[in-house]
């Protein structure tokens, strides 16, 4: 697969998950969109086809309108088709998407567990960084701290416990650090 494409298939996914967070519909989006565009973007959006359309039913209901059923599903079928390229599958994983199991295909499927996966490793490897940083910080603090007179013994005896306890988990978090694949 071309990087290009990749991109823009991740680019597009995200912002259509972005765009469809929950499978309400508006009032304005019952009158003058073209149901066959909602069927389609509530399956990109991973919904799940009978609570999909039975939301926007009651949704439409409420302000007075009527679905065309035969073009919300239709729509929802065509997105289905198109959310449940590998490629897609891949790109929503890799934006750490839940997915519901609404495709057939296992390579959509092996390709949102690479994407997943991938995530997840970005994921904690963000974290990881950011309590190195925090680490650092408190370390710091306490070396500064350990420069005061003031301190009681009891004191000096904690702040070093928790010295201690800081460097032993810094130690930890860089090995696990080093331990993960780049990705």
């Amino acid at each position: 697969m071309a990087i290009g494409k990749l991109k823009l298939t991740y680019a597009s996914t995200v912002l259509i998950a972005g765009l469809s967070g929950c499978a309400t519909i508006s009032e304005k989006s019952c009158a003058y969109d073209a149901w066959y565009d909602v069927g389609f973007r509530g399956a990109m959006a991973n919904h799940d086809r009978a609570d999909y359309l039975d939301d926007i039913l009651k949704d439409c209901g409420k302000h007075g309108f009527e679905p065309d059923i035969a073009e919300l599903r239709r729509g929802f079928g065509d997105g289905t088709e198109r959310f449940c390229e590998p490629d897609n599958g891949f790109a929503w994983g890799r934006a750490g998407h839940s997915y519901n199991g609404i495709c057939r295909s296992s390579e959509f499927s092996n390709a949102y567990a690479e994407g997943y996966h991938i995530y997840e490793i970005e994921t904690r490897r963000s974290a990881i960084v950011l309590r190195l940083s925090s680490i650092r910080s408190e370390l710091e603090t306490l070396e500064k701290k350990f420069d005061e007179d003031e301190l009681t013994e009891e004191e000096r005896g904690k702040a070093q416990r928790k010295y201690d306890k800081l460097r032993r988990e810094r130690k930890d978090l860089r090995r696990e650090l080093e331990a993960l694949p780049f990705v």
